[in-house]
């Protein structure tokens, strides 16, 4: 592994929890970008939403790409709209490589009313404008997204064979 590994997507596709078995796999170290700002703001992310407003929280992520040491072997999760805003895709494709993990948007909507509370962007929502806002969010992420380096699908079980595929090129 010669540069950071980003990994991107929608929320609730499992950013998170593949980018920690990934980081084991490769033995790096794992970083989760929105746990880093938490710490940071010493606030929920739900609650930087709601005190400061989505704006700011961006500002957070774009601040948190900037100072960023791309010197680290490390597996980043980040949050499902920090490749969208500012300039951080750019800095992410020239300075590290990506993993995009692509699930089917029905998969995600199902996966995402469970967890709808826990996230700030669709939690005041009722079930028709959840979907469309949902909907509408994951269409407009989705051309930046495509453009990580790697595509790993994650309707069902992600292969860890996929890791020996794209390990020479890391």
């Amino acid at each position: 592994m010669k540069k950071p590994l980003f990994i991107i997507g929608y929320m609730g596709v499992g950013k998170t929890r593949i980018g920690k078995k990934i980081s084991t796999l490769l033995d790096a170290k794992f970083i989760d970008i929105d746990q880093k700002i938490e710490e940071q703001e010493g606030l929920s992310i739900s609650k930087i939403f709601k005190t400061h407003g989505e704006a700011y929280f961006r500002d957070a992520e774009s601040k948190f790409i900037k100072t960023f040491n791309f010197e680290d072997k490390c597996v980043i999760s980040c949050g499902g709209g920090l490749p969208c805003h500012s300039d951080n895709l750019k800095i992410i494709l020239e300075k590290s490589n990506s993993i995009y993990l692509s699930m089917d948007f029905e998969k995600i909507n199902e996966k995402l009313k469970k967890a709808k509370n826990s996230r700030p962007m669709i939690s005041h929502l009722n079930d028709i404008e959840f979907y469309e806002k949902n909907k509408t969010l994951f269409n407009k992420r989705l051309k930046h997204y495509k453009k990580a380096n790697f595509e790993l699908v994650v309707n069902d079980k992600w292969k860890e064979n996929f890791l020996k595929d794209i390990y020479p090129k890391l």
